[in-house]
């Protein structure tokens, strides 16, 4: 499959905030088909409700998800979930979980590369 938007969330003990996060993905005025979700859980004490969360929207989103045993901080986490994306040719967003992303980001953006 080949995305245009690669969203790489990074979670460490922020589950209580994951939900939010996602369903402002899943709410973009974009073609979801389009963003793949890459959330790197890592080595959070919450696994089990990371777990859960990630189940819940696996059905509803395109989520790839990765669990670290150990924590390995922020800049590993994200650089894991570049490593990851399936992308092959578009763009990768950070977003962190207790973040979200205003309804028409991604048709904003997707607009603005298309210009320039």
């Amino acid at each position: 499959m080949s995305y245009f938007f690669s969203i790489i969330i990074p979670v460490y003990n922020t589950e209580e905030y994951l939900p939010r996060a996602l369903d402002s993905i899943l709410y973009q005025d974009f073609n979801i088909s389009k963003i793949e979700v890459i959330v790197v859980n890592d080595g959070s004490p919450k696994t089990t409700q990371c777990d859960e969360i990630i189940k819940k929207y696996s059905s509803k989103l395109n989520i790839n998800y990765i669990r670290n045993e150990v924590n390995r901080g922020t800049i590993a986490t994200r650089k894991l979930g570049i490593e990851n994306s399936n992308m092959t040719n578009g763009w990768i967003l950070f977003l962190d979980p207790d973040d979200y992303l205003e309804k028409k980001a991604c048709s904003v953006l997707y607009e603005d590369i298309q210009k320039n």
